[in-house]
């Protein structure tokens, strides 16, 4: 499976490679915004592009694996609570917990 993914990623590589060496010549005016910017080779704008979705996509993952960090955190909170409940209360109850213990809001059955 690692032969496989390194076969891709040389691929790939080798792909892009060929292809800015391939636009290093013509230099396009970017016109952005109403902004002319001054010529540059289009191999530069491909790579800055690039460069932008990676740096976008490192971005949203990060803002997410913080959401999922934080959510852990609360639900970790939540158990030792409840373990908690649990240890304190008889030996009977504690290897048998009730449903409105474990979720709250929810009526007794």
């Amino acid at each position: 499976m690692s032969l496989i993914r390194a076969l891709l990623l040389l691929v790939i590589l080798a792909g892009l490679a060929g292809l800015g060496l391939q636009n290093l010549s013509p230099a396009i005016s970017l016109v952005f915004l109403g902004l002319r910017f001054q010529p540059i080779p289009l191999t530069f704008l491909l790579l800055g592009a690039i460069a932008a979705g990676a740096i976008t996509g490192l971005v949203i993952l990060s803002l997410l694996t913080f959401a999922n960090y934080l959510a852990q955190r609360q639900l970790r909170s939540r158990v030792r609570e409840l373990e908690g409940m649990t240890a304190r209360s008889s030996p009977r109850a504690a290897s048998t917990p009730q449903t409105d213990q474990l979720l709250p809001g929810r009526a007794r059955l």
